[in-house]
């Protein structure tokens, strides 16, 4: 007889099958929370990231500071003295969210644990912003051969857990000293890695352990497609931290940037020019308006996002432009009548002198005599000519002729008169500027707006409007001043402008909207972002 001898699978190797398959998809699994982890990561590096940038920039505002009582010096910043209000505390303590009453960060309100905090006259009550810790070192330098303290170093560091994971950031940086040192720096500790036990089967066993495997991998599919569900829900809540952020950052640039080289009393426009731009209230009188280094906005425009009848915020930013001209001011030497034929003012320099003008440009012109106005340059005919139409887009240029509000405080002097007008003989100066507001359109945009200097383009072009993030449901702006108060609106609604050059640091807080759509079903989600600027440039007049 022929014998036929065959052999299926043992259960050895059916086992072995099954155990190489479950790590397989283990290791996916692995793979996928290692992602998701890293996506975390890299969320609360960033948070840790503005949290000492906001810091530091605090510890920058708080030198300016003028108050009585707490830090109101360079010299009181330190981590040693912590028995008045205000001092900034050694060691690591939790983060709160806001800077509370004081408006500087780290200082001795910030570090209580509780719902509030109570240090002399400020108390901070803003929550903890859970799994965060910050450390404030503060160390005086003398510098060889003086005997007083004319730099401190400053480093923040703020340590947060991602899993069982410690991360730190840290940066640091000389105050007083123009040099910005940065260093970032982590730490982490590794994990045991998982271990799988293996063992063999009987024949019933393996009908079990077949049973158990259809189980196990129903089990691990949910894993996975939750573990997708989570990864899309982490991907889509950074890309919206990383908008708000960079949104955030924008503003931050042109905050530092503010009232540099500018006037500190400010150019004159004509009545309600900003309110006419920028929507703020309108003052109650006729006379020419002030234009600072910054100007305020406080609950301005509704957007489509807004709840509960809030208002976004709006704020603007004008500074010198130091790359023009070599960094020097034109200096003019004359505004020749010929201009009273179009009803507009003519500027002349030098021959040559105003090779890179450019039609649009902006210009703050002033006077030894301490008269300074705003304008736009219309045309710019030749090298030593700026034309001043009174139909630039801004509405910014008054014409020669005209009432006294109404008039050019450019025109020339004639005939012994000296009021509502410029006298060329006694020095006079135009300095190129920039001009951007930052705020909230309709459908929840938050736009940063240029006015004018758009080389190139149109007359209908000078206005450019770019937008920075999407979906944003609120835009405030709070203001630290010089006196250690914080105000939402120094100005008053515009009627005490030169209150403005007051500040010493801006808080800047984005709340973005964030839908997220899941099997058909929409998550919705608020992400909030904050973070203070130092005004350091605000005082500073180049000529």
């Amino acid at each position: 007889m022929k014998s036929n001898n065959q052999s299926g699978f043992s259960y050895i190797d059916v086992m072995c099958a099954i155990v190489i398959l479950m790590v397989g998809i283990l290791a996916q699994v692995s793979a996928m929370s290692f992602s998701i982890l890293r996506q975390r990561e890299a969320e609360l590096q960033s948070v840790a990231r503005q949290i000492t940038s906001s810091t530091i920039e605090s510890i920058f505002a708080a030198r300016d500071l003028g108050n009585t009582d707490g830090i109101n010096d360079f010299h009181a910043i330190n981590t040693t003295d912590v028995s008045s209000a205000g001092r900034f505390v050694p060691g690591w303590f939790p983060v709160r969210e806001d800077s509370g009453a004081d408006g500087i960060l780290g200082t001795a309100d910030d570090t209580c644990l509780g719902a509030s905090c109570t240090v002399g006259t400020y108390t901070n009550t803003s929550p903890i912003r859970e799994g965060f810790e910050r450390k404030i070192e503060i160390t005086d330098i003398v510098e060889p051969g003086k005997t007083v303290v004319t730099k401190k170093r400053i480093e923040v560091k703020v340590r947060f857990f991602v899993g069982q994971l410690q991360r730190e950031q840290t940066l640091a940086t000389l105050i007083a000293a123009v040099l910005q040192i940065t260093r970032m720096s982590e730490k982490k500790t590794r994990q045991p890695a998982l271990t799988s036990p293996e063992s063999g089967f009987s024949l019933i066993e393996m009908i079990i352990a077949m049973v158990v495997f259809l189980i196990v991998t129903s089990a691990i599919y949910g894993l996975l497609r939750v573990g997708n569900i989570s990864r899309n829900s982490v991907n889509s809540r950074s890309e919206s931290i990383k908008s708000a952020r960079t949104a955030v950052n924008s503003v931050g640039k042109d905050i530092v940037n503010a009232g540099l080289g500018f006037s500190r009393v400010g150019g004159l426009v004509p009545d309600d020019f900003a309110s006419e731009l920028l929507d703020i209230p309108e003052d109650n009188g006729k006379q020419r308006d002030l234009l600072t280094g910054i100007i305020a906005g406080n609950n301005i425009r509704e957007s489509d996002l807004s709840t509960n009848g809030t208002k976004n915020d709006v704020v603007a930013f004008a500074y010198r432009d130091l790359q023009f001209n070599g960094g020097q001011a034109l200096l003019i030497e004359d505004a020749p009548l010929i201009g009273i034929l179009s009803n507009s003012n003519v500027l002349q320099t030098a021959t040559g002198a105003c090779a890179e003008c450019r039609p649009f440009d902006l210009y703050l012109v002033e006077s030894k005599e301490g008269k300074q106005a705003i304008v736009m340059a219309t045309a710019v005919p030749n090298s030593r000519t700026i034309v001043l139409g009174n139909d630039d887009p801004l509405g910014l240029n008054q014409p020669v002729l005209g009432s006294a509000n109404e008039r050019s405080v450019l025109t020339k002097c004639i005939l012994g008169n000296t009021s509502d007008c410029m006298n060329y003989t006694s020095g006079v100066t135009a300095k190129k500027i920039y001009w951007v507001s930052f705020s909230v359109e309709a459908d929840g945009t938050l736009i940063r707006t240029t006015y004018g200097n758009n080389t190139g383009g149109t007359k209908d072009d000078q206005i450019q409007k770019n937008p920075l993030v999407y979906g944003v449901q609120n835009f405030q702006v709070r203001y630290l001043m010089q006196d250690g108060t914080v105000s939402d609106d120094p100005s008053n609604g515009n009627t005490t402008p030169l209150k403005m050059n007051e500040v010493v640091q801006v808080e800047i807080s984005v709340t973005i909207k964030s839908d997220e759509d899941t099997d058909g079903v929409t998550n919705v989600e608020l992400i909030n972002v904050t973070s203070s600027f130092s005004t350091r440039n605000l005082k500073y007049d180049i000529q």
